[in-house]
Formats: structure tokens, C-alpha cells, sequence
């Protein structure tokens, strides 16, 4: 697990380091904070800037703004001489970003002075700056290893301390929300997945109108709610058509809220509802209108030297951004207050926010000081003794992000499930590895189980490639070969679609679908042996050379780490292996199988034990699993999981659904600015249980009184149950049929 990095060492480094790789760090570290990329201003062949050769100074993609990483001491000539120069080279300069390790006194004056000077709004982000945001996300931390770290590895000499020292996990309860509602989810309880999908189905059928022929298919409204929230459809999986049926079957009190069209197998709001939903837009319009003109009221209270109303709506404007800002970046705590579940005071929490607003706005230095006040207090007076109005409208806001956090759109649900997927120790299944290379011939975006290995590599993790499943995976190629061969070969032209889609082997399936109906821009193979010399050479695939051919090619084309089963043996107790063998002997068909399976589960608890993952607690659960579709061994399985207090296996499920589909940062970033600034979300609010959103709210608070080494406790435990879940459902089963692996 990554753990936060000390502040102590952030200064040291920043001490120590040398010009050109602070310049290097800030290129790494400031684009994640700022969410935008920029590039080095000289050498781009765009006219003048070409003659521009200082590589510490870059151009961001807003216009006009630029940033500028350096140590030297007198910042002031620095930046002064970056501005002229920058205007000699033809560029119009609106506000200057000058980043520095050093640590600059009185920064509120020396930006006003600054920009006063030059003619542009100076934003000096400093040593402070740079030690508060450090550890915010994988991509920050990631930079001080690469750039920082190695200015202070004298510190690693003998009898010095260790240069990350472990520091206490801090154990968010958010994401103990997260967690449990995620837990509730898996096992049935879907109130809050209905109220939410409901909820979206009635915004998405907005502006539907049998009369007017406007109608919604069930896909297209599916569609609709992805292109607002992309991480949506993940987890509402099959709730939208499930509800959508639901709706236009039920009758609420106030009539049957959707309508389906039988011919056209497609949706619309019934009548009365679209006139109550019309009805309620205009409400929530005025509400918007009263709350902004409430804001300004209270501005003008404030300042009455500034008696404009330009000046009070732009006050007011950036107040309400900040509020957006602070719900994006402090979360579920920050709606918890805003609905008054929590007490905590949110007025230091937002201030830092203010300042974003008002830099994005490029404010000038002085302008922007007078307007963080009277954003701040205007806020105060909103918060502490807010109006009726102001009251509904910023618990509706909370109410969105609390929908969005629902669905994972949430910074610290990213960065969690980020920071999990680096955290892991991943024994791969045969079964999978056999999935991904039937995926070789399907469009990279269709690669499921590929894509999911690359994430997790991507990210940091270990993917452990074991001998007992490289012998599984190669026995597999060599039978499938063979198989062809006999049954396939001398017939092969007049084998139909029905006949191979049939066969148990998944890799002649995947060779007859690469090569009868490769997808549209991929040339799939000319003949079987074209399909098998994509893993080892046709020629040896028979004999040792190819077994050793089909480890070379795993290893380096999915990154897996090899592991003989000398290695698993040493973690491990032989005569257990050959007990747990015996309990899985009737779930098998071979006891080569099962001795296999045996020892992979055993592995587990093995690695888990030699790493030490019992000695401390983490957030993230358990590091070490077995990561497979085989559900069979579960049932003869549960006494050793009952004595070891733990499962042993990770479904591909849990990886797909909860890694893979999360959403990036930025897409996070994109559906919050969406939601805010409209009435979508406002309207949004109308639409969902208010009941089930107070009480995601309600478990927040009730995380927070608990003390943080028992909320860490109960993460860890979430964090396993929810990894687990995806098999608990599946190990009563009988024995799966088919398995391609026997």
C-alpha cells in the first residue's frame, strides 16, 4: 500500500534538489493537481516561441496562461524577466503560475506586488504548496519518487531512518461508505441502485412526447444517463431495463409516472408527469434565481464601497463554484454538512477552493484577496444562518454529489480503487490466462480480460504467473492442437458456425471467429497454425521448447512475475497441500488438478503470511489472492477459509467491474462541472429517494464517531467481504460444466 509521504522529507528534498530536476518534477507533479496537460514553450515551431529556450517554462492549454518551475533565490527578478521575454515573443500573457522549492514569506503581497509590476495575474506556488498537495493522489506521490526521492537517499545510509517511515493509515469515512453500500449492494439490498436508476430514468425521458413521436428505447436511455455519469451504466448494470419495466407497470399515487409504447418497444413520460416535471423545472429555475440574488444581497451588505451589480453577481458566482469545488475535492464530508448530518466547520475547508475559483477566473492578485473575503463570509453568513431558499438549494447540491459518490464519481473513490489495484499480489488462474488468449484477435477495447491484467500491472500491482498454472495453460494449447488436428483439420471448410461454436476448447472457438469473422480493421489468421504461433512456434508447440515459448511469451506480453513450484512449496506445508488435494478430488477430474488447485490456495495464505499482511492493518484489505473464475473449490474449501479467518480467491468480475470500468480523474473532473453549474443536478434531486440519500449520509456520520483504528478495521474488512461477495453466490452451485481447463 502506498504510504503518505512524510512531510519532513518533502522539505528536505526540496532543500537538496538541483534546478533541472525540479523543473523535471514540477512537469510530473502540477499537470495531476491542475487537471490539464502543458507543454515546453521553446522549441514547438510556432513562429517566436521558438526562440524561447528556457525548458523550466511551459504553456498551459488555457489560454494565455503559463507556468514557470524554478529555484533560483530571487524569485522576484525571475519572474519579472519571464514576463518581459515572454511578450518579446509575441505571447499575450494573462497570468504567470511560478512554481518553487523554496519557501516565500508574506505570498499574499508578494503576488499582489508582482502582478501589479508585470501587468498579469502572479499565482507563486511554494515549497508550503508543494509539501499540502504531495501525497493527494498516485500521480503526485509518483513524482516525489521519481524526482525528489533521489535527492535525499544519503538518508538510507547506516543507522539512518528508513526514507518513507510508515505513518498511521488514514481510514476516510467515506470511503467506509463506499464500502458498505457497495457490500449492501452485492448482497440484494437494491433500494438505493432502484431509487438512484429511477431517479435517472425520469431526467433521461425528459422531453419525451408520444404526440410528437419523441420516444426513448431502453438502450437510449441508457445512453443518455452514460453520456451525463460514464460510470453510470457500470453500476446500475441491469437496474435501467429492470426499472424501466417496473415504472411504466406500477401505478404511483399520482398515476403511472412512465408510459410504454408496445409497437415501438420504446418509453415516454406519462402526461401528468411530464406536467409535473414542468412544473418543477420552473421552480427549480426561480429557486436558482432567489438563491443568487440572496448571494448578492448579502455581498452588498458586506462591501458597501462596491455598490455595483456586476461586481455582487461575480462575487456570487465564484461563491457557489466554490461550494462546487469543495463537494468535488472534500466530498461526501463536505454534503454531510451542507445537509446538516455533521457539524464540522467548512469554512477553512473551502477557503483553499476559493482561491481555485478565482484563479481559473484569472483575477488579478489584488481583486482576487477582496473577493476570497467576500466569498468567504458571504459563505459564513449562507451556511451558519442561511435563508429557506439557500437552505434547499444547497442541500440539493449536496444531494448531487451524493448521488455521484453513489456511482463512483467521486476523486477518492478513484484514487482508492487506484491505490487498491497497485496494492495487489495476484496468483493468475489458468482459466484467465486462457481468456486473454482467446481475446488476441478482438478489438483492444473488446480485450476484457487483457485489458483488466494491463490495468493492474498499469498500476502497480503484482501479477504472479505460477508453474502449476503455466503447465495448465500450455497442457491446454497442446490438447486444443491436437484436438484440431483430429477432429478439425481435414474438415475444416465445411465446418459451420453451429459445429464450432460447440466445441469446449474456447481456443478453436476463438480461431474460427478470428478467422470466419474478425472484427472489422483486425486481420485475423489464415490457418490454424497462424492462430497457435501467435503464443510459441507451431513447429515445437508438442515439446518442451514450446512450453518454455509459452512462459517467455506470458511474462512479457501481460507482465506476470514466473514462479516455480519449488517457490509455492516453500511457502507451504506438503502435507496440507495433499489434504486440501483430497477434499477437492470429487470436484476434479484429474488429481494433477487438483494437488494444483490445492497448492495455489494454500500459496495464498503462504504469501500472505511471509509478507507479513497480518501485522498491520490496511485499508485495502488483504494484498494476496487468487485471482480466477474457478468457483468449484469454494464449497470443500470452507473449513480451511473458517481456520484462516479469510477467503483466498478474486473473481475477474470484482476486477472488471470495480478497476477497470472506474473512472478516470478526469472524467470525474468533466461529469462534476456537468452536473453543478446546470440544473441537471438540481433537477436530478427531484427525481431520487431523498430518503436513501439522507441515509448514505446518515452512515457517514455514523463512521465518523467511530475511532479511526476501528473505522480502519471495518474498511479492511469491507474492502474483503466485497472482493469475496462475487463468490459467496456462486459456491453453493453444483459443479460447473465445460471446464475448458480439464
Amino acid at each position: 500500500m502506498p504510504e503518505p509521504i512524510n512531510l519532513d522529507l518533502v522539505e528536505i528534498a526540496l532543500d537538496r534538489i538541483e534546478g533541472t530536476a525540479f523543473e523535471k518534477f514540477v512537469n510530473a507533479f502540477y499537470p495531476t493537481l491542475a487537471g490539464e496537460h502543458f507543454v515546453p514553450l521553446g522549441g514547438t515551431g510556432d513562429g517566436g516561441a521558438d526562440a524561447f529556450q528556457d525548458a523550466a517554462i511551459f504553456e498551459s492549454t488555457a489560454a494565455g496562461v503559463f507556468y514557470q518551475a524554478s529555484r533560483v533565490e530571487d524569485f522576484r527578478t525571475k519572474i519579472r524577466s519571464t514576463i518581459r521575454r515572454l511578450k518579446e515573443v509575441g505571447r499575450k500573457v494573462q497570468g504567470l503560475i511560478y512554481v518553487t522549492p523554496l519557501r516565500i514569506p508574506r505570498l499574499d503581497k508578494e503576488e499582489i506586488d508582482l502582478s501589479g509590476d508585470v501587468g498579469a495575474n502572479i499565482r507563486i506556488r511554494d515549497r508550503a504548496y508543494i509539501q499540502s498537495h504531495i501525497n493527494d493522489s498516485l500521480g503526485t506521490r509518483a513524482a516525489f519518487e521519481t524526482y525528489l526521492a533521489p535527492a535525499i537517499r544519503f538518508l538510507e545510509q547506516v543507522g539512518a531512518p528508513k526514507l518513507l517511515q510508515p505513518t498511521h493509515t488514514i481510514a476516510s469515512p467515506a470511503i467506509y461508505v463506499f464500502l458498505r453500500q457497495e457490500v449492501e449492494r452485492a448482497e440484494g439490498n437494491a433500494a438505493l441502485t432502484d431509487a438512484i436508476a429511477d431517479g435517472l430514468i425520469l431526467w433521461a425521458l425528459e422531453g419525451t412526447d408520444p404526440d410528437a413521436g419523441s420516444l426513448l428505447s431502453t438502450d437510449e436511455v441508457r445512453r443518455k444517463i452514460n453520456d451525463a455519469v460514464p460510470n453510470a451504466a457500470t453500476v446500475l448494470g441491469d437496474s435501467i431495463p429492470r426499472r424501466l419495466r417496473q415504472l411504466a407497470a406500477v401505478a404511483k399515487p399520482y398515476g403511472r409516472p412512465v408510459r410504454w409504447h408496445r409497437k415501438e418497444d420504446a418509453y415516454c413520460l406519462s402526461f401528468d408527469m411530464r406536467a409535473r416535471l414542468l412544473k418543477d423545472n420552473a421552480e427549480d429555475e426561480a429557486l436558482r434565481l432567489r438563491v443568487t440574488s440572496s448571494l448578492q444581497n448579502r455581498i452588498q451588505e458586506i462591501d458597501r464601497d462596491h455598490e455595483t451589480s456586476d461586481h455582487a453577481q461575480k462575487a456570487a458566482e465564484y461563491a457557489l463554484s466554490a461550494v462546487q469545488r469543495t463537494l468535488e475535492r472534500e466530498g461526501l464530508e463536505f454534503a454531510a454538512f451542507l445537509q446538516g448530518e455533521i457539524q464540522d466547520a467548512a469554512i477553512p475547508a473551502i477557503a483553499d477552493h476559493v482561491d481555485d475559483v478565482l484563479d481559473s477566473a484569472g483575477e488579478s492578485a489584488t481583486r482576487s484577496l477582496h473577493l476570497k473575503e467576500l466569498a468567504l463570509k458571504t459563505l459564513q453568513g449562507a451556511f451558519y444562518q442561511s435563508t429557506p431558499d439557500e437552505r434547499v438549494y444547497l442541500s440539493r447540491m449536496a444531494t448531487t454529489f451524493t448521488v455521484l459518490f453513489c456511482l463512483r464519481t467521486d476523486p477518492r473513490i478513484v484514487e482508492y480503487l487506484q491505490n487498491m489495484t497497485a496494492d495487489f499480489h495476484l496468483f493468475v488462474g489458468s482459466d484467465l490466462i486462457v481468456r486473454a488468449l482467446s481475446e488476441r484477435f478482438l478489438r483492444p477495447e473488446d480485450q476484457i480480460t487483457r485489458n483488466a491484467l494491463r490495468l493492474i500491472r498499469q498500476a502497480g500491482g503484482v501479477l504472479v504467473l505460477a508453474e502449476p498454472v503455466l503447465d495448465e495453460v500450455y497442457t491446454h494449447i497442446r490438447a486444443a492442437d491436437i484436438e484440431f488436428e483430429s477432429s478439425y483439420e481435414r474438415v475444416e471448410a465445411s465446418i459451420t458456425e453451429a459445429i464450432y461454436r460447440s466445441s469446449d476448447r474456447i481456443l478453436i472457438r476463438a480461431y474460427f471467429y478470428a478467422r470466419r469473422t474478425p472484427p472489422a480493421g483486425i486481420k485475423g489468421p489464415t490457418r490454424w497454425a497462424d492462430f497457435v504461433d501467435s503464443f510459441c512456434d507451431f513447429r515445437v508447440v508438442r515439446t518442451p521448447e514450446g512450453r518454455e515459448q509459452v512462459r517467455k511469451y506470458l511474462v512479457a506480453e501481460f507482465g506476470l512475475q514466473y514462479e516455480s513450484r519449488k517457490d509455492l512449496m516453500d511457502l507451504v506445508d506438503a502435507r496440507e497441500v495433499e489434504e486440501i488435494a483430497r477434499r477437492l478430488k470429487d470436484y476434479k477430474k484429474r488429481r494433477e488438478l487438483a494437488l494444483n488447485d490445492a497448492l495455489m490456495i494454500l500459496a495464498v495464505y503462504g504469501r500472505r503470511r511471509a509478507r507479513k499482511e497480518t501485522a498491520s492493518v490496511s485499508q485495502y484489505g488483504f494484498r494476496t489472492w487468487w485471482l480466477t473464475g474457478e468457483s468449484r473449490v469454494l464449497v470443500p474449501t470452507r473449513e480451511l477459509v473458517r481456520q484462516q479467518g479469510a477467503g483466498y480467491l478474486m473473481r475477474s468480475d470484482f476486477v472488471v467491474r470495480f478497476l477497470s470500468l472506474a473512472p478516470s480523474a478526469t472524467e470525474v473532473r468533466r461529469v462534476c462541472g456537468s452536473m453543478f453549474p446546470s440544473l441537471l443536478g438540481v433537477k436530478l434531486t427531484r427525481r431520487i429517494s431523498s430518503g436513501e440519500m439522507k441515509k448514505v449520509l446518515s452512515s457517514l456520520a455514523d463512521a465518523q464517531h467511530l475511532e479511526e483504528g476501528r473505522r480502519l478495521a471495518k474498511i479492511a474488512d469491507l474492502s474483503d467481504r466485497l472482493k469475496l461477495r462475487f463468490y459467496e453466490k456462486h459456491a453453493a452451485a453444483p459443479a460447473e460444466s465445460g471446464n475448458e481447463l480439464e
